[in-house]
């Protein structure tokens, strides 16, 4: 198979089996399923499946356990991120790198007409440097390698060499 000289997409290495909650569910819930897939993010979502903010476990403690609301009461809605950062598929993975240094996060939310549709990370696009230079990124200064080795030096993951 011959790859095309054009860098990957945010699309073809995103994460799709994105794990998300209800706006409607209650904090507690939220907070079991957090533990139980061992995230400490979760997209909120409107029953239709269109992204309306993110849950973290800091916004549990800062909006809920800190102001000693009943986190079986609370509903998700109630604590949440708003209006999230969030990309489209078709966003080459070096603007994706660039918005998340940016906007000093990790993890980017990627929609389709407003609809949840995956999410990607700075170890995601790290990981596709391992295949630079290639047909997708023929430059012996690939992109991806500098923020791959960028990553490397700032993260607590672990990357073999």
């Amino acid at each position: 198979m011959i790859l095309d000289s054009r860098e990957f997409t945010v699309g073809e290495i995103m994460q799709t089996d994105v794990i998300a909650v209800v706006e409607d569910k209650n904090v507690y819930d939220a907070s079991v399923l957090m533990k139980t897939k061992n995230v400490g993010l979760l997209p909120v979502i409107k029953r239709d499946n269109t992204l309306i903010g993110t849950l973290t476990d800091h916004d549990i403690v800062i909006r809920c356990n800190a102001l000693k609301k009943d986190i079986c009461k609370t509903l998700v809605r109630e604590c949440m991120t708003k209006n999230p950062y969030r990309l489209v598929s078709s966003m080459p993975c070096s603007d994706a790198m660039h918005f998340m240094s940016i906007c000093g996060v990790r993890r980017l939310l990627v929609v389709q007409n407003d609809k949840l549709v995956g999410v990607i990370s700075s170890s995601d696009i790290a990981k596709i440097s391992d295949f630079c230079p290639n047909e997708r990124c023929p430059k012996d200064d690939c992109i991806l390698i500098e923020m791959a080795k960028s990553l490397k030096q700032t993260s607590h993951l672990s990357f073999s060499s």
